[in-house]
C-alpha cells in the first residue's frame, strides 16, 4: 500500500510539471517562428533555427520551474545537445544512449504525451526529448507526511483494536464476576433452604413424639388431680393435697397449651396475629404467679414494637419467653424481672432481664444443649 500511494505521489506531482514544460516549449517555439519570419524578410535564411536550437532553449528554460532543477536535451537519436543544472554540486545525470533516457524514472511514472516531444511544423516524426530531473524534497516531504499518516493510522488501528480487545476482555471478566456472584448466592439459598428443611423436619419428629407423649400424659395426670382433690373434700390431704392438686392443675395447663400449639403447627396455616405488646401480656400474665409466690416484681416493656407475629410463630414463641422467665423468677428472689423487645435491624428480638447472679461458664458453654 505504501508503495502504491508513492507511486501516485510521484505522478501526480509529474503530471502537474508536465503542462509548464509544454508551456515553455510552445513559447520558445514562437518565439523560434517570430524569429525566423523576420530573417526571412531580412534575407538571412542561414539564421534559421533548426530543432537542435529549440531543444535547448526549452530545457534551459525549464530550469525556471521551481521544481526542476536539471535538464537533458536529446535529438531523436539519442545524442545529448546539452545538459543544464540549478546546482553546482549536482549535474543532472547523463546517459550513453537514448534508451537509458527514455528508461528514468520520470518517464516511467508520466504518460508518453507528457514527455513533451518536440516536432518541427509540419513533421509528425520524433524530433527529440527533454529529460527533467524533478526536486525530490517535496516528494521526500509528501513521503513523510505519507509515513507520518500511515503510521498514525497504524498506531490509531492498534489502539482502538487493543481499546476494543479491552472493552470485550472487561466486558467478559464483569458478567463472569456477575455469573459467580449469582451461583454463589444461590449456593448459599440452597444451603439455607436445606438447613431449614432439615430443621423442619426434625421439628416434626418431636412434635411427633411430644404430642404422643402428652396424650400418654392426660389419662394419669387426671387421675392424680382427681385423686388429690378427692383427699382435699375428705379432710385427709391438708396442705400437701393442695399442693398437689396445684401442681397437677399447672401440669395439665402446660399440656393442654402444648397439645393446643402442636394441633395449630401441622395445619402450617397462619389464621390470625397476635401484636409484640399483646406477646409480652400473654407471658407476663402465665408468669404472674409465680413471680408473686417467689416475691420478684414483674414488668413488661411500655414502648413495644408495632409489629405482628402470626400465630405459628407467636405460638412457639410464647413457651419459650415462660420457660426463660420461669428461670429468672427462681433466680431472682424479691428481685425483679423484665420481659422486653426491639426491632433490631431486620429481626425482632426479645430480652429477660433479672437481677440473678447468672449462670457459670461451664454452664454456659452447654446453655442451649438438650
Amino acid at each position: 500500500m505504501r508503495e502504491q500511494l508513492q507511486t501516485e505521489a510521484l505522478a501526480r506531482i509529474a503530471g502537474a510539471t508536465a503542462p509548464l514544460v509544454e508551456e515553455t516549449f510552445n513559447k520558445v517555439a514562437d518565439e523560434a517562428l517570430a524569429r525566423d519570419l523576420d530573417y526571412i524578410e531580412l534575407g538571412m535564411n542561414e539564421l534559421l533555427h533548426d530543432k537542435e536550437e529549440v531543444l535547448e532553449e526549452t530545457a534551459l528554460r525549464a530550469l525556471e520551474i521551481p521544481e526542476i532543477k536539471g535538464a537533458i536535451s536529446y535529438e531523436d537519436g539519442g545524442d545529448i545537445l546539452a545538459s543544464f543544472s540549478t546546482s553546482k554540486s549536482e549535474v543532472p545525470p547523463t546517459a550513453d544512449d537514448f534508451e537509458t533516457a527514455r528508461n528514468s524514472p520520470l518517464v516511467r511514472f508520466t504518460e508518453p504525451a507528457e514527455l513533451s516531444i518536440l516536432h518541427h511544423v509540419g513533421e509528425d516524426s520524433e524530433s527529440g526529448f527533454i529529460f527533467l530531473q524533478m526536486e525530490g524534497d517535496p516528494l521526500a516531504a509528501e513521503r513523510e507526511a505519507l509515513d507520518g499518516k500511515l503510521i498514525r493510522q497504524g498506531l490509531f488501528a492498534f489502539t482502538g483494536g487493543g481499546g476494543l480487545i479491552l472493552v470485550v476482555f472487561m466486558s467478559f471478566l464483569r458478567r463472569l464476576r456477575r455469573s459467580r456472584e449469582a451461583l454463589a448466592e444461590k449456593s448459599q439459598k440452597l444451603a439455607e433452604t436445606n438447613r431449614r428443611l432439615a430443621q423442619a423436619c426434625k421439628a416434626a419428629g418431636v412434635g411427633a413424639v411430644t404430642s404422643h407423649l402428652m396424650h400418654a400424659l392426660k389419662n394419669p395426670l387426671a387421675g392424680l388431680r382427681d385423686y388429690a382433690r378427692e383427699q382435699r373434700e375428705e379432710g385427709d390431704g391438708g396442705e400437701e393435697g393442695r399442693l398437689l392438686t396445684e401442681a397437677t392443675d399447672r401440669m395439665q395447663a402446660i399440656i393442654e397449651e402444648t397439645l393446643g400449639t402442636l394441633s395449630e403447627a401441622e395445619t402450617d396455616e397462619a389464621t390470625y396475629s397476635f401484636s409484640v405488646a399483646e406477646i409480652l401480656e400473654l407471658a407476663s400474665q402465665r408468669l404472674e404467679p409465680a413471680a408473686e409466690e417467689a416475691g420478684v416484681k414483674l414488668k413488661i416493656q411500655d414502648d413495644a414494637p408495632e409489629i405482628e407475629l402470626d400465630n405459628l410463630r407467636a405460638n412457639l414463641l410464647v413457651p419459650i419467653l415462660l420457660n426463660l422467665g420461669q428461670n429468672a423468677i427462681e433466680a431472682s428472689t424479691e428481685g425483679e424481672v423484665k420481659l422486653e423487645a426491639r426491632q433490631k435491624a431486620e429481626n425482632l428480638e426479645f430480652r429477660v432481664k433479672d437481677d440473678g447472679e447468672g449462670v457459670s461458664e461451664q454452664v454456659r458453654q452447654r446453655l442451649f444443649r438438650p
